[in-house]
């Protein structure tokens, strides 16, 4: 949701959680207590990295109110990079390195204070511009992070019951294979989501792509991926022979 701050009167984005309806709802998913902690956990490490990197969305303020947990985000102008690389669209070599690069720096400021992103793909990356009209890439949803305890210090949050072994959490086609095998990853999965990334916004489709989830899981834990070819400024994914 688009807010304006009634004493700055500035807009801000608030992102809400609404808890589920129905008991039934409930236990479909992983459970409201659950989803909260993730929730405030990743307003707490979006509200310390962002003061650390320009790459990473800012978070200003946290809370519950009527059972709705909300938190109060900087408002950007311009669009995800899902929507920019959507339909198959390809980019040019030198668009994707500028955009991997702040990726990447961004990432560097998270795993520098044992954050790993853990669901890293387009849709998390926002493309904005600065006051001059450059390229501003910005992380978001640090929602299923594994985080320090440095930064997240809920006396009362049992450190593992959020990042377990065993539970597969992120998007499956940016998974990295120990993610994919319920292992616990650590900062190295985020840069094989960031190449995944990258090679997907080259060729219009990712490395492991397939017809359903378990298939393209399946691809990642044996390595099945599709060849990149750059021809000039044009780049296509080939089937693996």
């Amino acid at each position: 949701w688009v807010a304006r701050h009634q004493a700055l009167q500035q807009p801000f984005a608030v992102k809400l959680m609404v808890p589920p309806a129905s008991t039934a709802a409930v236990q479909a998913f992983e459970g409201v207590e659950t989803s909260l902690r993730r929730f405030k956990n990743e307003a707490q490490i979006a509200a310390v990295l962002s003061r650390k990197s320009r790459h990473i969305a800012q978070v200003t303020d946290y809370g519950i109110d009527e059972g709705a947990a909300y938190l109060v985000m900087e408002l950007l102008e311009g669009e995800g990079l899902d929507r920019r690389i959507g339909r198959g669209r390809r980019l040019d070599p030198p668009e994707v390195s500028a955009i991997v690069s702040q990726i990447a720096k961004g990432l560097t400021v998270a795993h520098a204070e044992g954050v790993t992103h853990r669901d890293l793909k387009p849709a998390n990356v926002f493309l904005t511009r600065t006051e001059d009209g450059e390229l501003l890439v910005k992380l978001l949803d640090f929602g299923i992070a594994q985080m320090a305890r440095r930064i997240v210090k809920d006396s009362d949050r049992a450190p593992t019951r959020l990042t377990m072994k065993g539970l597969v959490l992120g998007s499956p086609a940016y998974m990295s294979p120990e993610q994919a095998m319920a292992e616990s990853p650590d900062a190295r999965a985020d840069v094989w989501s960031l190449a995944v990334l990258a090679f997907e916004a080259l060729a219009g489709v990712g490395p492991f792509h397939g017809e359903t989830s378990d298939e393209t899981i399946l691809r990642i834990c044996n390595f099945k991926s599709a060849r990149l070819v750059v021809e000039r400024v044009r780049a296509h994914a080939l089937p693996q022979t």
